[in-house]
């Protein structure tokens, strides 16, 4: 099943609701029957269409969301090392448990929002869709920052950026 939100959306970076609308979209295969949640947020956004081409090609479905959803995860590079997602991006919530799963949804909505707003378009979409630069620079951003000041400061599962 294709999922698609749209709406406005808390910013991480600024605080604030956003100014603009976005566009989210995921897959998911529900399990069983009766009422099942299942969140729309941006590691859902950035694998759909990864999930969508490794399915053309034969993989199944649940095997093509772990693998794309492992390819982020080494893409970005803002995990501590030997992280892996223990549950979908489906699964994952701001308003979720303390846990890496959610911190690693919170950090990457917050890197492609400064990503945009950097850009001075202030898209997400925009952002969004120019992924392999978005993974660049938040790669070179997190590591050149990493080395310089050490800037992630790990509080039980949550990581946050001081300035």
């Amino acid at each position: 099943m294709a999922l698609q939100g749209e709406g406005f959306y808390y910013n991480e970076v600024t605080g604030d609701l956003s100014t603009s609308a976005i566009t989210l979209r995921a897959f998911h295969v529900p399990t069983g029957t009766g009422v099942q949640q299942v969140y729309v947020n941006m590691i859902t956004h950035l694998t759909t269409e990864r999930i969508k081409a490794l399915v053309d090609d034969g993989v199944e479905f649940s095997a093509a969301v772990t693998q794309a959803e492992q390819e982020l995860v080494r893409e970005l590079g803002i995990t501590e090392d030997g992280y892996t997602p223990s549950v979908p991006g489906t699964s994952m919530k701001f308003a979720g448990e303390d846990n890496a799963d959610n911190a690693f949804l919170l950090g990457v909505s917050a890197a492609m929002i400064q990503l945009a707003i950097d850009s001075g378009t202030g898209s997400i979409d925009a952002a969004c869709r120019k992924r392999s630069t978005a993974s660049r620079w938040i790669s070179a951003t997190v590591s050149s920052t990493r080395h310089a000041r050490r800037p992630w400061k790990r509080r039980s599962h949550t990581w946050t950026l001081r300035r």
